[in-house]
């Protein structure tokens, strides 16, 4: 069963459970990024405006999934680092049809 957490307003739903620490994030109806955890790396990345590099990158303890008290911190950590992307390339804009706040 998918894992679906919810931080600061965003969605992560889990894609899958082969890849346990990968989500897909959601603001409102959005997709809007996408995190995962991959040999030790952990990285964020913005899908709906034009960004190439990730926003958010950590090592991290384990090579699949997280221990509790890494999980909440790389979770919160990388969806700040989302927000703060969606919101310096305008993705939150007043009259924007992606305005949600």
């Amino acid at each position: 069963m998918a894992k679906h957490y919810k931080v600061n307003g965003y969605r992560l739903r889990n894609v899958s459970g082969c890849s346990p620490e990968s989500y897909d994030v959601f603001w409102a109806d959005r997709h809007v990024g996408h995190l995962r955890q991959n040999a030790g790396q952990f990285t964020a990345e913005v899908h709906c405006i034009r960004r190439a590099d990730p926003v958010y990158e950590s090592s991290t303890i384990g090579d699949g999934t997280f221990d509790e008290p890494e999980r909440v911190h790389h979770l919160r950590r990388a969806v700040e680092s989302i927000n703060d992307a969606l919101t310096e390339g305008g993705f939150f804009r007043k009259g924007n049809d992606t305005d949600f706040r």
